[in-house]
């Protein structure tokens, strides 16, 4: 299978982001950083306002009190399109392996969410 050329700017919605780091529709965009960064909050950000169709969101070698951290918050997260607010949730996929999970399977969980957004 061959990988489609991105036509479309993915808008984050923060405009810092799309800036410094543009990307693409259906490219692949990550969020690296130390403990308490914020790349939680800047992943909640790019799930409500950013204007893709689908978020697939890996939390591989989270804490567990920040994974259920966003398995709370993110059905309460609402979006705006056309005039109607939807629930993000709809368009959402959470892939969670938190950090006392094996290496093995924290890798998996990658590929997994790779394949999931393919």
């Amino acid at each position: 299978a061959e990988k489609l050329a991105g036509d479309y700017p993915l808008l984050t919605g923060q405009r810092v982001l799309d800036a410094l780091f543009p990307s693409v529709q259906g490219g692949t965009c990550a969020v690296p950083g130390a403990f308490g960064c914020g790349k939680t909050v800047i992943s909640q950000s790019l799930s409500k306002y950013s204007n893709s169709d689908a978020i697939i969101y890996v939390g591989c070698g989270e804490r567990g009190n920040e994974m259920a951290e966003v398995l709370l918050d993110f059905p309460e997260l609402k979006m705006e399109k056309d005039g109607k607010t939807y629930p993000i949730m709809k368009r959402t996929t959470l892939v969670a392996n938190t950090s006392n999970m094996p290496v093995a399977a924290r890798e998996a969980s990658i590929y997994t969410g790779i394949t999931l957004a393919e």
